[in-house]
């Protein structure tokens, strides 16, 4: 499934829009490594929703590591984009390798990287906050491709599977 980010940009201030084209095409000349997700994500792939931050999987590269274990940014990367929409970075060390994964192997809409559909539900399985379940269950009844994400949650994170189920009867009961 290939993300198409005009979907997602049409749902969110244009201000989204032009912190995503910046944001990446500064993360780019820098050398990171990045990828997408979050409600622009989402919004990519079949389920446009407003969203008033921006999130991105960088790099290791991007990251410090003190003595004492604390990362901190190596570059001078912004916090706040166009018109105060809010960047939030996500490591890509976390949630046992997936996040390298989807970073390695992002989708590219408009020149812009993309977290695959199968990593950013697992993400939103991780998150289990209200909004990121039920986007799953909008995503479902969009036609993300449910076999091949079931078939990756069995093999990268088989401790979500359950979830990731009963989220797919939700979206199954509200069609």
């Amino acid at each position: 499934m290939r993300p198409n980010l005009s979907e997602a940009f049409g749902a969110s201030r244009q201000s989204v829009e032009d912190t995503v084209k910046l944001l990446s095409k500064q993360l780019t000349s820098m050398g990171v490594r990045h990828a997408i997700a979050g409600g622009v994500a989402v919004g990519s792939y079949g389920y446009p929703r407003a969203t008033v931050d921006v999130d991105v999987v960088i790099g290791e590269e991007s990251y410090v590591i003190s003595p004492s274990g604390l990362y901190s940014l190596k570059y001078t990367l912004p916090y706040q984009g166009v018109g105060n929409v809010r960047i939030d970075y996500i490591s890509i060390k976390g949630a046992e390798g997936i996040l390298t994964e989807a970073v390695a192997n992002a989708k590219v809409d408009q020149g812009i990287p993309v977290v695959p559909i199968e990593a950013l539900v697992v993400m939103k399985l991780v998150a289990n906050r209200y909004k990121d379940r039920s986007d799953v269950v909008e995503m479902v009844k969009g036609g993300i491709p449910v076999v091949r994400v079931r078939m990756y949650i069995t093999e990268k994170a088989p401790h979500l599977l359950e979830k990731f189920e009963s989220l797919v009867s939700q979206a199954k009961s509200e069609v």
